[in-house]
């Protein structure tokens, strides 16, 4: 990083020490001053080599952070990858202490974490492309309902697909077979959670009742209100 100074020696009370052996300075002030801008006037990620700040900078270079002693922060603390490795030497502070990772939180300073990537997010873009299936149309009328071109809209419907453009997720429409539609005649949202049980879909889209019968062969998301 610009501006640090990486020394291969240094007492324990003069640094932050790394597993690889060199040391930040305690002096060092990116992060370790408190709540602060840090990213805001850093290249190259959030300016360009003129200062003038990238037209598609994250929301987190204008976020202010600090790093923090994780045993005594509740405010979502993370731990470092930009210092991969780095060990925060509290002994100096307290003789108590025990060395630790190096941690920060924009949470602690009044802004969202905006930089890491939360592990729920990273599944959602790490997923492989997917089936897609729908129900009939709902009752209410509103949640899943098919358009005179065929294709389903309706609240659940867009939700979903804006998850999908959200996180960039990958799908096809698929329909439900007409062995889930004989396994369930009655019920074409029975019979779309089956073609799911069949390995023919990956996800059925729908305002689903989540009954004993179903969950004996599929499993379903959490209650979403749209």
């Amino acid at each position: 990083m610009e501006g640090v100074e990486r020394r291969l020696v240094g007492t324990e009370d003069e640094c932050i020490v790394t597993s690889y052996g060199w040391c930040l300075p305690r002096s060092w002030n990116y992060g370790g001053s408190g709540c602060g801008f840090y990213d805001r006037d850093r290249e190259p990620r959030c300016i360009d080599g003129q200062g003038n700040p990238l037209a598609n900078r994250g929301a987190w270079c204008d976020q202010a952070w600090c790093y923090v002693d994780v045993d005594n922060c509740d405010r979502r603390p993370v731990e470092t990858s930009t210092l991969s490795g780095a060990i925060y030497n509290r002994t100096a502070l307290n003789s108590s202490l025990t060395p630790s990772s190096l941690y920060y939180s924009y949470e602690t300073c009044g802004h969202l974490n905006y930089f890491s990537v939360d592990p729920h997010e990273k599944t959602l873009r790490d997923l492989p492309a997917l089936r897609v299936s729908f129900p009939g149309d709902s009752g209410s009328g509103y949640t899943v309902v098919t358009k005179a071109d065929g294709s389903k809209a309706g609240s659940i419907v867009e939700f979903m697909l804006d998850v999908f453009q959200i996180y960039d997720i990958e799908y096809t429409i698929v329909n439900v077979s007409q062995a889930a539609r004989n396994f369930s005649p009655s019920s074409s949202y029975t019979a779309c959670g089956y073609e799911v049980a069949l390995n023919g879909t990956d996800l059925c889209i729908g305002n689903f009742w989540t009954t004993d019968s179903r969950r004996e062969f599929v499993d379903f998301s959490g209650a979403i209100y749209v």
